[in-house]
């Protein structure tokens, strides 16, 4: 039974395994709940790895930036879904993660359907005492970014056209 002891000194009772019986105070469990709430409803991807470099944790973005459901996605590896052209970028990240490193840096994920993604992360060690055992990042989609990136050249154009058009009719 794990127990959740309340401001007012009453207990509430929730079933857990019943050889393990602990008790949380109410606040904790209050800051686990909004630390699962945040992590759902941030914007940008969240996740954390751990042995072999195993998702153990997606946010529903994360899932979104993959083309996955957040199930289909526990327990399998960012080498499952890097643009293969990035494997060696991805093994480099690695190891600054295993020297204790935070960086940020780009990469693309194949979707299912064979899109290519760019995504910009942002990761750091995940650590038990001083052992790395995975990562924690961030990952932003960039494809809006990209896409934005790619317009001024043509909207350049388009400008020049405008601006040519009005200085003709206005002749």
């Amino acid at each position: 039974m794990k127990q959740i002891k309340g401001e007012n000194e009453q207990d509430i009772k929730e079933n857990n395994n019943a050889n393990n019986e602990s008790i949380i105070s109410e606040s904790d469990f209050k800051s686990e709940l909004d630390f699962d709430a945040i992590l759902n409803a941030v914007g940008q991807g969240v996740l954390v790895t751990g042995e072999g470099w195993r998702f153990e944790y997606v946010n529903p973005a994360m899932a979104k930036i993959f083309g996955r459901q957040v199930e289909d996605l526990i327990g399998k590896s960012m080498t499952d879904f890097i643009a293969p052209e990035d494997l060696s970028l991805l093994a480099l990240e690695r190891s600054k993660r295993l020297s204790g490193e935070t960086s940020t840096y780009e990469f693309r994920l194949m979707r299912p359907n064979g899109e290519q993604v760019r995504v910009q992360a942002t990761s750091v060690p995940r650590k038990i005492g001083q052992r790395v055992i995975g990562s924690i990042s961030i990952l932003s989609d960039l494809s809006e970014r990209k896409r934005a990136e790619e317009k001024p050249p043509a909207l350049k154009r388009h400008f020049a056209r405008c601006s040519i058009a009005v200085r003709t009719s206005s002749a």
